[in-house]
């Protein structure tokens, strides 16, 4: 993701399933057959990835569901949740 908060990621949908319970994601890697949990947040950002919303849609509809929450905190936290999903070959960034 660039500096400006901009740009798009895709779901790997033939290689991830989940499930949202209670407000919380549990994701499979078939390929792995490792299992991952999403906090609040990350489950957020998660059905996002999942409906193909971009970056700056994401962060605009974070901002809306957690409005406690300071922008450049879910800012930073929308980052590291796309570091970590993508590091985990779970998304990949669309060209």
């Amino acid at each position: 993701m660039d500096s400006r908060g901009t740009g798009s990621y895709a779901v790997h949908k033939d290689k991830i399933a989940y499930r949202v319970i209670e407000e919380e994601a549990v994701l499979l890697n078939v390929d792995k057959g490792v299992y991952y949990c999403l906090n609040k947040t990350g489950t957020a950002v998660w059905e996002c990835l999942a409906q193909s919303k971009g970056v700056a849609e994401i962060l605009k509809l974070l901002s809306r569901r957690f409005p406690d929450v300071p922008l450049k905190r879910l800012e930073r936290d929308l980052h590291e949740v796309l570091r970590d999903l993508e590091k985990e070959q779970l998304i990949y960034r669309k060209k």
